[in-house]
């Protein structure tokens, strides 16, 4: 009676380990997949947008070397493909799981264009052959188990509780150890495996086990460190990426300020040309803006964003914004109204970022708005200071939220056709108020419109 129970614990504790260590090879092949994946569709973005096959065959290779990769791809809105590095199919997959190869893919949506996907494919060699193994390890050591329990079940309690405790040590140490590598080693004494004690022969059937184990468990570590691999790669070629923004965003900045400067200089001596004139600086200010939005997202993903803080007047702050913001709310017959509390005050921030933040958030919410009106409030809560920005527009459905604040992103693609813009006005806002030890929420319903509440605290309270 004693030996049977000894058995069916030892088969239970059979089961669990060797599924455990399954679990987490797998979970480890989905984090490593989903990385590469987003790493991916992040870093292709500028050669869908251009269909610069070559800059994308590069960034594609980045993510090529990484271990356990079969192929990536890239494909365009209509299906085609852009490029690849390995054999990967001419049709666009979605994100699927075969007996060879675990397909992991996420869209890429350029700032001018429809989005198109990008995909990278994992074997599932490894993964499969531990599966195998942990079976036929299971099955093994259940039949010696369960063989050992019966045949000795006639022995009496008091002649088993002496071994009885030695598997349960060497189970305890397996338990305690918490599977890790190296430290499995149980050191049966080799005599007990021919010993006519059955408990002496599950402890060293346990030791077994540890062992078997343990050479798993190393396998596991070395896929551990292969997907650390893996992830050093994706941030070398999402630093690559800012680089290339970084770069690309000053070589347009130079010639386009030069434009503006000859544009401003025309404007005052060439009348007839005038209307002409005012359109070319029109676009070229605003070309010029989204350069400054792509080179200050490059300076945050490289950390080298700076900020100057300063004693901040918000209420003089706030109504120097409101004349600037006038020309973007009347594009669209919209109205401004804005509520300021009387105790506003001063804020230790940088001014120039909280400008900009507000200027983001309005105008997003003037361009999104039409014949309606915009409100900006703020209010003061001790030593923090709230903003708030509400519009009567479009709204936002409740599964684009998530992905609000995401750079290159907008609420979906019909969104960038009918409105334009490139997605990054948002991503910077939360960087923004990031970087000043604040917080940004937004609520909205669909044809009702949305609301934007940041939170700001003094930088010289920031720990």
């Amino acid at each position: 009676m004693v030996g049977a129970l000894v058995a069916v614990l030892t088969l239970l504790m059979l089961g669990v380990v060797p599924d455990r260590m399954s679990q987490q090879a797998r979970q480890n092949l989905d984090r490593t997949g989903s990385l590469l994946a987003e790493v991916l569709a992040s870093s292709t973005v500028p050669a869908l947008d251009f269909d610069d096959s070559r800059s994308a065959e590069q960034q594609l290779q980045h993510v090529a070397n990484a271990s356990d990769v079969v192929w990536t791809a890239v494909w365009r809105a209509d299906g085609s493909r852009l490029a690849a590095s390995g054999p990967a199919p001419d049709i666009a997959p979605v994100s699927a799981l075969s007996d060879e190869l675990a397909v992991f893919s996420r869209p890429v949506i350029p700032p001018s264009g429809e989005a198109g996907l990008a995909a990278v494919a994992l074997s599932l060699h490894d993964l499969q052959r531990q599966k195998r193994d942990n079976r036929t390890t299971i099955a093994m050591l259940a039949m010696l188990a369960l063989g050992i329990g019966v045949s000795g079940s006639w022995l009496i309690g008091g002649r088993l509780v002496a071994p009885i405790l030695e598997v349960v040590t060497a189970a305890r140490r397996v338990a305690d150890d918490d599977l890790a590598v190296g430290s499995m080693a149980l050191h049966a004494d080799p005599s007990w495996r021919d010993h006519p004690n059955e408990a002496r022969q599950l402890t060293v059937a346990v030791s077994d086990m540890a062992g078997i184990l343990s050479s798993q468990l190393h396998q596991i570590e070395e896929e551990r460190h292969r997907a650390q691999e893996a992830e050093k790669a994706a941030i070398e070629a999402s630093q690559a990426k800012s680089a290339f923004l970084a770069n690309m965003s000053h070589e347009l900045r130079t010639p386009l300020n030069a434009v503006i400067g000859y544009t401003e200089m025309l404007l005052e001596d060439a009348e007839e040309f005038g209307e002409d004139l005012q359109r070319i600086h029109h676009a070229g200010n605003h070309l010029l803006g989204l350069i400054n939005d792509l080179l200050d997202l490059a300076r945050i993903e490289a950390g080298q964003m700076e900020l100057y803080p300063e004693d901040v007047d918000v209420d003089a702050v706030l109504r120097d914004l409101v004349p600037t913001v006038k020309p973007l709310i009347a594009k669209n017959q919209n109205t401004l109204t804005v509520q300021l509390a009387d105790d506003l005050g001063i804020l230790r921030s940088d001014a120039r970022r909280l400008r900009q933040i507000l200027l983001n958030l309005i105008g997003n919410a003037a361009k999104f708005t039409n014949q309606g009106t915009i409100h900006l409030d703020a209010l003061r809560s001790g030593e923090e200071v709230y903003f708030r920005v509400r519009d009567t527009g479009i709204g936002i459905r409740p599964e684009d939220l998530e992905r609000l604040f995401l750079p290159f992103h907008q609420a979906d693609a019909s969104t960038t056709k009918q409105f334009g813009g490139t997605g990054l006005g948002l991503a910077l806002v939360r960087n923004f108020v990031s970087m000043l030890g604040g917080e940004v929420q937004v609520q909205s319903s669909v044809g009702v419109g949305s609301t934007f509440e940041i939170r700001l605290t003094p930088l010289a309270t920031l720990p």
